[in-house]
């Protein structure tokens, strides 16, 4: 499979921004496009909260401008690779939308909770996730996340004892 595109989802604290830095380390002319870059909102509790009304908006326009910009990516010969929990079916749809017509590689990370948190715990508040570092953020986006269904075509991956490096290298030997 020659992939165009790179989803990489998963609850916070799964690996997603491990495991695609360590990919676009690996991919000549690949960009990590992360929805959490395009939020507004810097607010802990409410981050992740899609009951307030505000913040799923919020989190939809980020989700549209993560499309825009990967479809720039596209046109410029780069292979976006998309860092975000796509814990929302509807939100997974889009990649189905947007890009029907291009081999699209669906990643989806998951682990033990007790490791998504601790991981999200050690997270240093000055790194790109950092104000993300309540384990919290977990219980709130499994209690709103939507199951990933066969047909969606995700390949899942348990990230508990994975090395990112070599997972990578793993993924463009076999998936790409």
């Amino acid at each position: 499979m020659n992939a165009a595109i790179i989803v990489i989802s998963g609850l916070p604290g799964t690996g997603k921004s491990t495991l695609a830095k360590e990919l676009e380390k690996l991919i000549p002319n690949s960009l990590i496009i992360k929805s959490t870059q395009l939020r507004i909102t810097k607010v802990k509790n409410d981050f992740f909260n899609e009951n307030l009304a505000e913040i799923k908006l919020e989190k939809d326009r980020a989700y549209n401008k993560m499309i825009e910009l990967a479809q720039i990516a596209i046109k410029e010969g780069k292979l976006p690779i998309l860092d975000a929990t796509f814990h929302k079916k509807y939100r997974r749809d889009f990649i189905n939308k947007y890009f029907s017509n291009l081999n699209t590689l669906k990643i989806h990370l998951n682990c033990p909770e007790t490791i998504a948190k601790k991981r999200i715990s050690k997270r240093k508040f000055d790194s790109v996730d950092g104000f993300l570092n309540d384990p919290t953020s977990y219980d709130i986006m499994k209690i709103q996340s939507d199951k990933i269904e066969k047909n969606e075509e995700f390949i899942t991956i348990d990230s508990s004892k994975l090395n990112a490096r070599e997972a990578a290298k793993w993924i463009i030997q076999h998936l790409l």
